[in-house]
């Protein structure tokens, strides 16, 4: 038999993927047929010029938005079968984001801004609390856990951000241009906790930038033309 092996099946399939949107009588096609596989333990990056639609993708990979066409199957699951319940219970405990901003809720210290989605996802305050100080202390930042997001650099805002958003163990990481509010040389070093966070979990990661440099250190880059997906 030709069966995959289970470490070597998808974690997302995206086939045929589509994405339009109607303006009166024109029709603004974003995304045409793409496909694309992310597999196991595998960083694949994501350029284009601004507009080109990479937070699309994003967003549909994320089950944030529904397709024009086309399917996701993510760890062999029909997303597109799938309930608006069961797509929100999938992202909150299969999917994190990371975003160019933090979007840390500004009144909560780092520590509870990392414990909340665990709360969410029905850990126990204590197990939030435990992982919350584990993952801090993964990125440098365990004794930076009390302080508000005001009080951080926004290196450490970017680096709380990253951890909160595997706080809930996803198999699946979307970074949309996740150090492109950073300087050159925050960025690289972030992006580096980043995808040691990333390869350490042996999670996956679909990542959105800008920035060729981080782009050449990911195991697949792929560019978004004329709504079409073109591996470089």
């Amino acid at each position: 038999m030709n069966k995959e092996e289970p470490s070597k099946s998808p974690v997302i399939e995206i086939s045929q993927l589509s994405q339009f949107f109607q303006q009166g009588q024109t029709r603004l096609e974003i995304l045409k047929n793409v496909s694309l596989k992310i597999r196991a333990g595998e960083m694949v990056g994501l350029v284009g010029p601004s507009g080109s639609g990479k937070s699309t993708l994003l967003h549909l990979a994320g089950l944030l938005e529904r397709p024009s066409g086309g399917k996701i199957v993510y760890m062999g699951q029909d997303c597109e079968l799938m309930t608006d319940n069961q797509r929100t219970k999938l992202r909150l405990h299969e999917i994190g984001f990371i975003y160019q901003f933090h979007h840390l809720l500004p009144e909560f210290s780092a520590r509870d801004n990392v414990i909340m989605p665990q709360l969410i996802a029905g850990l126990t305050k204590i197990e939030a609390a435990n992982r919350a100080n584990q993952l801090l202390n993964m990125v440098g930042l365990s004794e930076r856990g009390d302080h508000k997001p005001s009080q951080l650099s926004g290196g450490e805002r970017q680096r709380v951000a990253i951890v909160r958003s595997i706080a809930n163990v996803p198999r699946l990481v979307l970074a949309d241009e996740p150090t492109g509010n950073l300087d050159p040389l925050t960025s690289a070093q972030v992006f580096e906790q980043f995808r040691s966070v990333i390869t350490g979990g042996k999670l996956s990661a679909l990542i959105a930038t800008h920035n060729h440099q981080l782009a050449e250190k990911l195991d697949r880059v792929f560019k978004i033309e004329g709504g079409s997906l073109v591996e470089l």
